[in-house]
């Protein structure tokens, strides 16, 4: 695999020959088109840990590309079918179901105006939780 020659990590090797589908220059902008899943991977993990820090960061850049790769991310986690994301970017929420569909539950019920303020206002209470 030429991502791998290259030095990229197994993951992100793997992400840049999905994304580049057969032009190896496009794998190259996997990373740069990547930040959207990188908020949600980072979202994950401040809610697995509870970082409150984290979570205001996430937020500070949050956009609709964020709130739609989310979607993505929560039924990856819930099928445990990986294609954009990877077991290690779901900082273990993967493995508790019940929160999963928790989270599910609580953006389904969101307004589809200010969607950065409402996932905000949705996903905030499961800071404190566990």
């Amino acid at each position: 695999m030429i991502y791998r020659q290259q030095g990229l990590s197994q993951a992100k090797a793997v992400r840049a020959a999905r994304f580049a589908r057969g032009q190896v220059a496009r794998g190259y902008q996997a990373d740069a088109d990547d930040s959207p899943r990188v908020q949600a991977a980072n979202l994950a993990k401040a809610l697995a840990m509870r970082d409150h820090d984290l979570f205001d960061a996430v937020f500070a850049s949050w956009d609709d590309a964020c709130t739609t790769i989310l979607v993505t991310f929560l039924t990856e986690c819930l099928t445990q079918r990986w294609n954009t994301f990877t077991e290690a970017d779901t900082a273990g929420l993967h493995h508790d179901r019940r929160l999963l569909w928790q989270l599910t539950s609580a953006l389904s019920r969101l307004p589809n105006a200010r969607p950065r303020l409402g996932v905000r206002a949705a996903l905030e209470p499961f800071l404190s939780r566990r």
